[in-house]
């Protein structure tokens, strides 16, 4: 929800304290309010995995509280999550930067790949 593209209010006519709209019995805002970008529900989920490296493998557990972290045998950490945005991710594994790698699912790497060309696409295109 962002304030600037409201573009008309109008004021609730039915004079009741009710409002438009009814908050589900179930609804949490402990367990929303917590929600990270990959676990909003866009698609199944899925188990995805991040390798840590650097400086990276030390916080891997406070990056992906959720995830179950591994030590591979070269020091990396990683971290098997299941997620419901793997866009959500890629995008953040991405801007981690280099110490971050998703490992898997390939359809992820994939769209790190899309992503990552795109940018160069861009920049090639503002080049003078």
């Amino acid at each position: 929800f962002y304030l600037s593209r409201v573009r008309a209010l109008k004021l609730n006519s039915r004079g009741d304290k009710n409002g438009d709209y009814e908050i589900p019995r179930d609804f949490d805002i402990r367990r929303w309010s917590r929600q990270e970008i990959w676990d909003y529900d866009v698609h199944a989920p899925t188990e995805a995995t991040v390798r840590f490296r650097g400086s990276l493998a030390r916080i891997a557990r406070q990056l992906l509280p959720s995830a179950k972290v591994s030590t591979a045998n070269d020091g990396a950490r990683l971290a098997r999550l299941e997620v419901r945005n793997l866009r959500g991710l890629v995008r953040q594994a991405l801007a981690w930067g280099p110490e971050a790698e998703l490992v898997s699912p390939e359809e992820g790497r994939a769209m790190a790949r899309e992503i990552l060309s795109g940018l160069g696409t861009s920049a090639e295109r503002r080049t003078p």
